[in-house]
């Protein structure tokens, strides 16, 4: 036998754990919800382990072109500094000479982009080479007009650049580190400072790289643009677009 409520008062039934559950469930049914889902988990990953970027110059042809679409790990210096020879994306913000500001609608645009890592950005972002990282010192020219290259410990060492394009001239005796007016491939020697990064582009003749006010003969000790590495965004993974391009580094 059940019970009746008693006259003015009101039957109350609480609803069963399954009962609970339901709304959700039905809204997990949802192809718009699992698609907003899909799409925060996406947004997610990119924002925390891969973010896209689309390179803007030809500074690091042939590696690179201008409109390349790359992915760039996030996580590739979580637990050590980025590597001498990585290719990476960096926020050169008040290191690098950046536009004019922008100003109402399109400057939220740029803000998102600089967040999102696509679109405009508000950020001076670029991308380029690792050449030294701190405590190396690092000079141009050997006889051969090579980059040096003395990492703590070890003795100096003429780098091997195959990916360096279009580089200044070079000839010895004639246009050189000694002549005048001398060979602009000519620069340092430099000590990179600690928790710094010196980055280069790979066509070294148009990049606007760390080095680029320090190759006249009258250039200052402190023309070198020093990147803090924890600036770095990531290092390059791949380049998947356009396909013909397509490459994991």
């Amino acid at each position: 036998m059940t019970a009746s409520p008693r006259n003015g008062e009101r039957s109350t039934v609480s609803p069963s754990p399954a009962g609970r559950l339901r709304l959700p469930r039905r809204l997990l049914r949802n192809p718009l919800v699992q698609l907003l889902i899909v799409a925060l988990l996406l947004t997610a990953i990119r924002l925390i382990v891969l973010q896209p970027y689309v390179v803007p110059s030809a500074s690091m042809v042939p590696t690179l072109k201008v409109g390349d679409r790359i992915l760039v790990n996030r996580l590739s210096y979580r637990a050590s500094g980025p590597t001498r020879g990585d290719v990476v994306v960096f926020d050169g913000t008040g290191i690098w000479p950046s536009g004019p500001s922008a100003q109402g609608v399109r400057r939220l645009a740029q803000q998102v982009g600089g967040l999102l890592g696509i679109g405009p950005s508000d950020r001076t972002i670029l991308t380029k080479r690792v050449l030294a990282v701190g405590g190396d010192r690092i000079s141009c020219c050997d006889n051969r007009g090579r980059v040096v290259r003395t990492e703590p410990g070890h003795p100096p060492v003429p780098l091997q650049e195959p990916y360096v394009t279009d580089d200044f001239p070079f000839v010895p005796g004639e246009k050189d580190c000694a002549s005048t007016p001398r060979s602009q491939r000519c620069f340092g020697p430099y000590r990179v400072p600690d928790g710094m990064v010196l980055l280069v582009g790979d066509n070294r003749r148009i990049s606007d790289d760390a080095l680029t006010r320090c190759r006249a003969a009258t250039a200052s000790k402190d023309c070198v643009r020093w990147v803090p590495a924890d600036r770095i965004v990531g290092k390059l993974l791949v380049t998947w677009w356009p396909l013909p391009r397509l490459r994991i580094w």
